[in-house]
């Protein structure tokens, strides 16, 4: 098999690159060939934000990126078309701004400051308001249920469950003890992960209470997590530089893998077998569950990865970098 990386196409003036990188290759890949080959198809100057990233999310379609950034600015960039569509100022200037879409792409909810505005992702125009006390703010995450039902808001030290279609609030979570910091639904919307600086809990959705914590050694704590695609297993990444895995159910540990060198700020399961992490170094690395072991890794970033998000229909990766780039990649699956 050629062992030489092509490149394809090149256009300096726009800064618009693709590279098609082979598994084969020694420079590009570490370990063994992976199941996945990157190729870089858009890094434009149009696709950077002047402060870090903090979000990106794929459109339904794949074909809109949508970034959100420390300004409080939200865009909708065209990927095909490498221009920006849309821009939004969703929260006040220099405060970071939190986004999540619901699973069939129409609604998107934008958090920075004490409001969380709600945007139709279609017209790119605001539908209505949730507005928080002062004394809430500021918001660290938002999440919104894979069913579209609930909408999940985390403060420094608390959290709130809200009706998705009306702000109503349904519970509300109290943590004094620790900062909390990141939250995700599993995928049938019955339970919520839910991170602090001391421990990652799962909380039952219609009771709103916690059924399972896993509480951190030492200094560790908690960065990436994720459900995998069944919900029988959540991936952890933590400040110790690894990504454990756990029975969601027992809470017994099945496997840990070691990010040598770098902190796994992001984990993302690309299918049930495989992970994807991006760490503080600009690296994304590839993971094989059953194999229990590297399958890979690729250079996208100078610097430490803000925004990691795989497409719905799984062909895409969005990475955003700290200096406020943010390159899409294709998945190809051999």
């Amino acid at each position: 098999m050629n062992s030489k990386a092509n490149i394809g196409v090149g256009r300096l003036g726009s800064v618009c690159v693709a590279i098609t990188l082979l598994a084969a290759c020694p420079r590009c890949w570490a370990e063994e060939p992976p199941v996945y080959d990157l190729i870089d198809i858009a890094q434009s100057s149009r696709m950077r934000h002047p402060k870090p990233v903090t979000t990106v999310l794929f459109l339904r379609s794949g074909e809109v990126l949508i970034t959100a950034c420390a300004d409080g600015v939200v865009r909708f960039c065209n990927i095909k078309k490498n221009e920006i569509e849309a821009e939004i100022q969703a929260a006040s200037k220099g405060r970071t701004c939190s986004i999540c879409l619901t699973k069939d792409s129409k609604t998107l909810f934008a958090a920075g400051d004490p409001i969380i505005k709600v945007l139709d992702t279609q017209k790119r125009d605001m539908l209505w308001t949730m507005e928080f006390s002062k004394e809430q703010s500021p918001v660290m995450d938002i999440a919104v249920s894979p069913d579209s039902k609930s909408l999940a808001v985390l403060f420094e030290h608390s959290s709130v469950l809200l009706e998705a279609r009306t702000g109503k609030t349904l519970f509300r979570f109290d943590s004094k003890e620790s900062r909390l910091r990141d939250c995700v639904f599993s995928n049938d919307s019955k339970r919520l992960m839910v991170t602090s600086k001391i421990a990652t809990s799962i909380l039952d959705v219609k009771a709103f209470r916690i059924d399972r914590s896993f509480s951190c050694r030492g200094t560790e704590y908690p960065l990436g997590i994720a459900w995998s695609p069944d919900d029988s297993v959540i991936a952890i990444g933590s400040s110790n530089g690894q990504v454990d895995l756990w029975d969601a159910q027992s809470g017994e540990k099945k496997h840990t893998f070691i990010v040598e060198g770098s902190v796994p700020l992001f984990v993302r399961y690309m299918n049930k077998d495989n992970l994807l992490t991006a760490d503080d170094l600009g690296n994304l690395k590839a993971w094989s569950v059953s194999q229990k072991k590297l399958l890979g890794r690729q250079k996208c970033a100078s610097g430490e990865i803000t925004g990691l998000q795989i497409s719905p229909d799984g062909k895409r990766i969005g990475v955003a970098s700290i200096d406020g780039d943010v390159a899409v990649y294709d998945l190809i699956q051999r």
